[in-house]
Parts: structure tokens; sequence; C-alpha cells
């Protein structure tokens, strides 16, 4: 969403059209309205799951969620393809099963 906005900005600056501009100025403002309410809403979930395997991005959005202080479960759908993390002693719980997770969720 950063690079979204970064790339907008630049071409607000450069000589594109009024209505390219338009329409850039729209996207940065709707962009900065979903941003608040993304905050807002962040901070109402009690828990998050993460599906492994994911990328860097969820690990990091996980982080958040832990050191915040709220539940956050690694869901490993198919334990074969995984690879044990010692930072997932850092979640709630590692669920190997969907019925597990959803029991944990209750």
């Amino acid at each position: 969403m950063t690079t979204k906005k970064h790339n907008n900005r630049n071409k607000l600056r450069g000589n594109a059209s009024m209505t390219t501009k338009r329409d850039m100025l729209l996207t940065l403002v709707f962009l900065r309205f979903i941003c608040s309410r993304f905050n807002e809403q962040r901070e109402k979930i009690r828990a998050s799951v993460l599906v492994l395997p994911c990328g860097r991005s969820a690990h990091t959005e996980a982080g958040w969620f832990a050191g915040q202080g709220k539940k956050v479960f690694a869901y490993i759908p198919n334990k074969d393809c995984f690879e044990p993390e010692l930072m997932y002693k850092l979640f709630t719980k590692v669920c190997i099963s969907l019925e597990e997770l959803i029991m944990e969720l209750k």
C-alpha cells in the first residue's frame, strides 16, 4: 500500500493529464481512508490465524498480533511440507488439524 501511495504521489508531480491527476488524487484519498479504517478494526481483533506455509508479510502480521498480546494460532494443514521453527513458540498454539483450530478459536 505504501508503494501504491508513493507511485501515485510521483505521478501527481509529473506531466500527467488533469484526468490522470484527478484519478491519482482520488486513489490517495481512498487509500488513506482504507488505512485508517483498517487500523481501527485491527485493534478490535481478538485472535489471528497464520496458515502455513506463508510469506514474510503474514509472519510479520502474526508477530505484530503476538506483540500486542493477542492470540495467534499457527495452522499447518499439511504437516509433511512443514519445517519446524523455534519462533512459533511465540504463538498461542500450533494446530495441525482444522478441528483442533476451530476448537481453540471457540
